[in-house]
């Protein structure tokens, strides 16, 4: 009966073990590599009823920034928008996560191409 009880602790200690190593690496993840993960996807949509001076526009959408600095994910989006502009930009969601990034975020938007309207709708908790 003993050794039975043993089994079951060494086995709690494993699932345990797991599921504290499970938490650091989806941590890990969230803190390093998720927020630094550029995709650019290409959709072609088509709309019969646009006119024939809509066809081959094309739309940019920059999502929840999050911005604190320039860094290389940022880089990396001013390079891909002005090596391609759009026709228009937009960007949505989370600019920055705190007033005092403000700043950065700005010239940020001032990296992207000039001739390319943007329209920007911030998300209900992002700091104004």
């Amino acid at each position: 009966m003993v050794s039975g009880s043993i089994g079951w602790l060494h086995r709690g200690r494993a699932v345990l073990v797991l599921i504290v190593v499970g938490v650091i690496v989806l941590s890990l993840y969230s803190l390093l590599w998720e927020p630094n993960d550029l995709k650019v996807r290409r959709i072609v949509l088509y709309f019969p009823a646009l006119p024939d001076q809509a066809d081959g526009w094309t739309i940019g959408v920059i999502s929840d920034l999050h911005m604190r600095r320039i860094g290389p994910r940022e880089w990396k989006v001013v390079n891909v928008l002005n090596t391609d502009p759009p026709r228009f930009l937009f960007i949505l969601g989370d600019f920055v996560s705190r007033s005092r990034d403000r700043n950065a975020c700005l010239s940020f938007l001032r990296m992207l191409p000039n001739n390319v309207p943007k329209y920007a709708i911030q998300a209900t908790g992002s700091t104004t």
